[in-house]
């Protein structure tokens, strides 16, 4: 708990957390620990509030399935921190009840759209953007309908406003130089943002890492398409001599089976399963998965399209003025949670010579690429991995391999025009794509203390956290995960009719 005179000696930094899911808690710790050896006063505080992001995967049972496991959840803080203590971190444990008065509804806040959540602030502070991010995260719809989900948009406007308030005070007790916090995107990882700006106090984002070995540590979020530009360079330029052996690794066929990626979006895609050749000329678009930019302060800088959706219809249209050419819309594997009304939306160009895949379908996108004649992304990896397999790729929004000359990226629909017009038009160099190879592997900070087992689970100095019982919950998702996913290929099979 925290000390309850009303100043405290200064810190000079703070990892605030409302969320216990791992990796994301060990690494806040992680980095806490570090800071700690510099012989800096570390603080390291976790919110107790009902957040409902950790619980997403419930649907509507998530308020239900937070409050059951809320003691389990703090368990797992509790052991933690005991390692932080013993290692000279000060720990705080916040609770909601000490601002249980506090609630924030849709209707005293005068929310009635989406843009009125995404512009609504607490004097300076626009917490708006980080509900409305979550409620895209829980809905899968960049556009989700507040009536609809009316009671989970006020639950998250509430987390929000205690999360803003409990930081807020906490900051003006600990007078931090620096705060730490999770993402930056979410309800309640936003209202920390806020209330550190207000304050006046720096703000280090940390996320996941390239592989579960590494994190990310930046004081720019990891939506920033500029800045993992940047990072991605300075990477490649302090690689060492073997750099470009180790980047290689990323585009090999076996890459999975060296546990790079643990399978993590392959979603049960069977290797070498594609679309048979029809005689025309093969166009790819490998849709991004971008409802986590749909909500942020700094994400895609715009370039030829602004959206996705509006490269998609140009696309569409282009080709349906081409009869000689197809376009094969290849959903991301994250996208097999999309809403109904997002799902129907992909779904509708199919016809004529227009296929969607959605994101669940089995069939192998490497394959996929290797039987197209260009290549088109708007943020995914495969831009530059199809550059690596000898295709010609295109880019027509952002993404952090923009620069390296390892696709090409038209500035005007002239220019694309001409790209998908120009059947002898070369693929880059595949040496241009390294860098971005590198960066796949090589990104981020290596772990000390926390040793992952997969992308979500490990163990933080040796010994494995959530205890029993939130195991339990995870193998439940699993299972739950496992007989969604068998459904949905089995009634993918019935929409996806392959072209003869």
């Amino acid at each position: 708990m925290a000390p309850s005179g009303h100043q405290i000696e200064a810190f000079d930094f703070l990892a605030v957390e409302a969320y216990s899911w791992s990796p994301n808690l060990e690494t806040a710790c992680e980095i806490c620990l570090c800071q700690a050896e510099k012989g800096l006063r570390v603080g390291f505080a976790f919110l107790d509030i009902l957040n409902l992001d950790e619980y997403h995967q419930w649907g509507t049972s998530a308020k239900t399935v937070a409050k059951i496991l809320r003691q389990y959840r703090l368990l797992k803080v509790k052991l933690i921190a005991k390692i932080l203590r013993s290692r000279g971190v000060h720990v705080f444990r916040l609770s909601d009840r000490d601002v249980s008065t506090l609630r924030l509804t849709c209707e005293q806040a005068h929310v009635k759209s989406v843009e009125d959540l995404r512009n609504l602030r607490l004097g300076e502070a626009n917490i708006g953007l980080g509900v409305l991010s979550s409620l895209i995260f829980h809905c899968q719809s960049v556009n989700p309908d507040l009536t609809a989900y009316r009671e989970l948009t006020d639950t998250l406007l509430t987390c929000a406003l205690r999360a803003y308030r409990l930081t807020t005070d906490l900051i003006v007790k600990t007078r931090p130089q620096t705060i730490l916090v999770f993402n930056g995107r979410f309800a309640a990882a936003k209202a920390i943002v806020e209330a550190a700006r207000q304050q006046k106090v720096d703000v280090l984002y940390h996320e996941v890492g390239s592989t579960k070995e590494r994190y990310y540590l930046s004081s720019k979020t990891c939506h920033s398409a500029t800045n993992a530009r940047l990072l991605l360079q300075e990477d490649w330029r302090n690689g060492g001599p073997d750099r470009e052996s180790i980047a290689e690794r990323f585009f090999a066929p076996s890459r999975q089976r060296l546990g790079l990626l643990e399978g993590r979006y392959d979603n049960g895609q069977k290797r070498n399963k594609v679309l048979p050749p029809t005689g025309r000329r093969r166009f790819v678009y490998y849709a991004s998965s971008v409802d986590e930019f749909a909500a942020v302060e700094d994400g895609y800088d715009t370039f030829l399209f602004a959206t996705q959706r509006e490269a998609v219809q140009w696309l569409v249209d282009w080709v349906r003025a081409h009869p000689d050419t197809e376009l094969v819309i290849r959903l991301h594997p994250r996208m097999r949670n999309l809403s109904a009304q997002e799902r129907e939306w992909w779904l509708s160009f199919s016809g004529g010579n227009i296929l969607t895949i959605p994101g669940e379908h089995p069939c192998d996108s490497y394959a996929l690429a290797e039987s197209a004649d260009r290549v088109v992304t708007f943020h995914s990896s495969l831009g530059p991995e199809a550059t690596y397999l000898g295709r010609v790729s295109i880019l027509v929004g952002d993404a952090k391999y923009r620069g390296l000359d390892c696709v090409y990226e038209p500035l005007t629909v002239e220019e694309l025009d001409s790209i998908l017009s120009d059947p002898s038009l070369p693929p880059k160099p595949r040496q241009n794509c390294l860098p971005f190879g590198y960066g796949r592997i090589m990104g981020g900070t290596p772990y000390r203390f926390y040793k992952a087992r997969t992308f979500s689970d490990g163990s933080f100095f040796g010994k494995a956290y959530p205890p029993l019982p939130s195991r339990l919950e995870i193998r439940a998702r699993k299972m739950i995960g496992f007989a969604k996913g068998f459904i949905d290929r089995v009634r993918t099979k019935r929409a996806v009719v392959y072209w003869s």
